[in-house]
């Protein structure tokens, strides 16, 4: 244990070394806030929040550690490796660099109306219709060079969303400024004819008026729980910008639909803004970023996180108000407020697209979960060598918005081509993705492009699929096993699978035996002396009973599957009594007290 500590707290002591050198940036915001939020701004800015946790689980209060998983084939879609519980299917190809997509918020029922919308690199928006047909919605958003498919250096349109109050949609592109000689940044509002299905005008909400660059340009647009716009905005390859209150690179914007900054952002300024009322200062919600390449809000709580690509380290972060996230162009100032990091080279990942579903899309409890993707190599053909070409899932803490674990995969490419993950959304049947390069082998990307979807499958959990007869005549072990996943995998996890609705079941007989013996042995007395029906004081006081060990986990099981509120009034697990036999629900019980 004294080993452990050492260890974590020369990490923190190299964290916070690095952390100082973002306070100046943010003091000026901290002092207005009360004394709790400016503590855990503090907390934040050296990388101390919940990080201990991380450190045991881990080896580093940085997150980095070895993967290992057990995933296996996707049925549908061979060339992607899935956890078990889980497909991808293939929606829609023929894209061109598909780099963002969305769905629209008030969908028509026509065959050609709008499914969702994909924004290509090259400046075409495009959608899927009903029918499944691409169409084409609006095009012209680029007027500089496509980039060579060797490089990584994406360069046009990137950002893409629906608004919620109407069919208009809002895009974020690089363009070439002739008169100022450079290529630039804009917003722009896409004003669609009812029914979204032709774009009736375009109207610039702001144009940014300040050099760009290849792959560090604006990037992604959302609308908020407030309503408001929030964009991020990559540094130019010029880091000096990023903590430049008087540049937009390197930064989270916030502004209002009709392109007017918010008068209520951390640095709004009313006696600038009668002057310059564009000015970037008046747009900025949080500082020291390098290249976030999307941000999501998540929908309980409304706070919001960003996938950032660092110098050679990658970093998820929660994007607070007027806070700095220290980038100054050293590769350790990407772990600056970091929730959790990847890297240095070459274990980075390249976080992309990200997203909070606000339904349970993936099974019970995937509404309480993010998604994100890490679009991994740009160069390479066939399989990413560590976690690139993938989906991960994230599990928050609700009350502190910390991770709780290691990221973990939900699926990752493994075919013979230069596919990957770039953005993801929510859809009404399942979790989208763009693919961007698609079946590309070469250079040849024209229309390779693709748009997956990721769904619960029951045929990946590697289970006999059986009828009622079968199943009896099966020994019990095995019985038990398909007893277990036909009735409790959609609310439990084992083994990585499974629903997040009730407590995860690896290892729950050793967990049930210490509990029983503990703490929960000294609750069920005190329900005892408080007073309860006749029929809970009977089951448990055939629990205190039994010896304690293997013989008392298995009676509890027992009346747990029978009546689960004997010891718990509050509990959600519906009863097996009526639905299993004895037979079986000893068969499920036998299962769980061999995990």
């Amino acid at each position: 244990m004294a080993k452990s500590w050492r260890g974590f707290a020369l990490s923190v002591l190299l964290l916070a070394v690095g952390g100082l050198l973002g306070v100046a940036a943010t003091s000026a915001v901290l002092y207005k806030r009360p004394f709790v939020d400016r503590l855990d701004s503090v907390k934040r800015l050296l990388g101390l929040g919940g990080y201990w946790d991380l450190y045991k689980k881990t080896g580093t209060p940085f997150g980095r550690a070895s993967y290992s998983w057990k995933g296996v084939q996707s049925p549908t879609s061979p060339e992607w490796t899935v956890k078990p519980g889980f497909d991808v299917q293939l929606v829609a190809q023929g894209f061109t660099y598909p780099v963002s997509l969305a769905f629209p918020n008030h969908p028509g029922t026509d065959p050609d109306s709008p499914r969702f919308y994909v924004a290509e690199l090259d400046g075409r928006i495009k959608y899927v219709g009903n029918d499944g047909q691409i169409y084409l919605f609006a095009e012209g958003f680029k007027n500089v060079p496509p980039f060579p498919i060797e490089k990584s250096d994406e360069l046009g349109l990137v950002g893409l969303t629906t608004l919620s109050d109407s069919d208009d949609l809002v895009i974020t592109h690089a363009y070439k400024n002739h008169e100022a000689g450079f290529v630039s940044n804009r917003i722009v509002r896409l004003i669609s004819e009812p029914g979204g299905k032709r774009l009736r005008e375009s109207k610039v909400l702001l144009d940014l008026k300040e050099p760009s660059a290849p792959s560090h340009q604006i990037q992604s647009v959302i609308e908020g729980p407030d309503g408001k716009l929030y964009v991020s905005v990559g540094d130019g390859e010029d880091y000096p910008n990023s903590l430049n209150l008087s540049r937009f690179g390197g930064k989270i914007l916030r502004m209002n639909k009709d392109g007017s900054p918010c008068d209520d952002n951390p640095f709004y300024d009313e006696i600038i803004a009668e002057t310059n009322p564009q000015a970037p200062r008046l747009y900025i919600y949080a500082l020291g970023i390098r290249n976030a390449f999307d941000l999501a809000f998540q929908p309980d709580t409304g706070r919001l996180y960003s996938a950032e690509n660092g110098e050679s380290t990658d970093r998820l972060i929660q994007v607070l108000p007027g806070a700095s996230f220290g980038y100054d162009g050293i590769r350790e100032s990407s772990r600056l407020n970091a929730l959790f990091t990847w890297g240095p080279d070459p274990n980075n990942v390249s976080p992309v697209g990200m997203v909070f579903p606000n339904r349970p899309i993936l099974g019970d409890g995937s509404n309480t979960r993010g998604y994100m993707g890490l679009y991994g190599d740009a160069f390479r053909v066939g399989p990413d060598d560590y976690l690139g070409k993938s989906i991960v899932e994230l599990e928050f803490d609700p009350k502190t918005g910390l991770l709780l674990t290691i990221p973990a995969l939900l699926i990752q490419y493994s075919g013979d081509a230069k596919a990957t993950v770039l953005d993801l959304a929510e859809g009404p049947d399942g979790l989208y993705f763009t693919d961007f390069f698609g079946s590309a082998k070469s250079t040849e990307v024209d229309g390779t492009g693709r748009v997956w979807r990721v769904v619960p499958s029951k045929e990946t959990l590697g289970l006999p699929s059986v009828d009622d007869q079968q199943l009896a005549a099966l020994e019990p072990a095995q019985r038990g096993q398909i007893l277990f996943h036909r009735n409790c995998i959609g609310c439990h996890s084992l083994n990585g699978s499974g629903g997040h609705e009730g407590p995860r079941l690896d290892g729950i007989a050793k967990i049930l035996e210490s509990r029983l013996a503990g703490h929960h042995e000294a609750a069920m007395k005190q329900l005892l002396k408080e007073g309860v029906s006749d029929d809970s004081r009977r089951r448990i006081e055939e629990v205190l009973a039994a010896k304690p060990g293997k013989q008392r986990v298995r009676t509890w099981l027992k009346h747990h599957l029978e009546e689960p509120r004997f010891d718990n009034l509050y509990g959600k697990m519906p009863s097996f009594a009526e639905s299993l036999s004895p037979e079986y629900r000893n068969d499920v019980i036998a299962f769980l007290m061999s995990q």
